[in-house]
């Protein structure tokens, strides 16, 4: 048998030159000094979390929740782009207001609570733009709505909600 190690390096970027410039600055930087980074990056943030949501009680699985917690709030993380929107899964790449309140009253109960607020953010900076928001818009590309016919009534309703279970988990009246 034959045995191979490599290393598979990603960058993206807008433009072709920015992609480039981002790539060569990868390849300067020791795999393992990536991987390290990241993991302190990801170590960070669950420990953040972890100090947000409320304890958990002695159990024999308390080991195997707080994985099933640190492994889901990582990859709903890996999904929230950077302006806020996490998009509703695999094959559908929008911001889905009805999805998105689910998935921050998650982030909420794991301890992301920036992450949720990040959500409301996004959806601020929509309306500020457009002047409305729709069942779904895309994320990092300008003017691309999923528009349904119950967008005034049932998209407002789950953004309150959202707003107030925000509000109750970090009392940021401000906000």
């Amino acid at each position: 048998t034959l045995e191979h190690e490599g290393t598979l390096l990603v960058t993206g970027a807008r433009t072709y030159g920015n992609c480039v410039s981002q790539m060569q600055l990868a390849c300067e930087v020791p795999f393992e000094t990536i991987l390290h980074d990241a993991g302190q990056n990801d170590r960070t943030f669950l420990d953040r979390c972890a100090a947000r949501r409320a304890p958990l009680k002695p159990h024999p699985l308390r080991a195997q929740v707080i994985e099933a917690i640190e492994g889901t709030s990582l990859m709903i993380r890996a999904q929230q782009d950077a302006g806020g929107g996490i998009q509703a899964g695999h094959n559908y790449h929008l911001a889905y207001v009805r999805d998105q309140y689910g998935v921050a009253r998650g982030l909420l109960a794991m301890g992301a609570w920036d992450e949720a607020a990040a959500i409301m953010k996004f959806y601020r900076n929509i309306f500020e733009r457009y002047g409305f928001i729709a069942t779904a818009q895309a994320m990092g590309v300008e003017g691309i709505f999923h528009v349904h016919e119950c967008d005034r009534t049932e998209i407002t309703g789950y953004l309150l909600l959202q707003a107030c279970d925000l509000l109750e988990a970090d009392h940021d009246g401000e906000f």
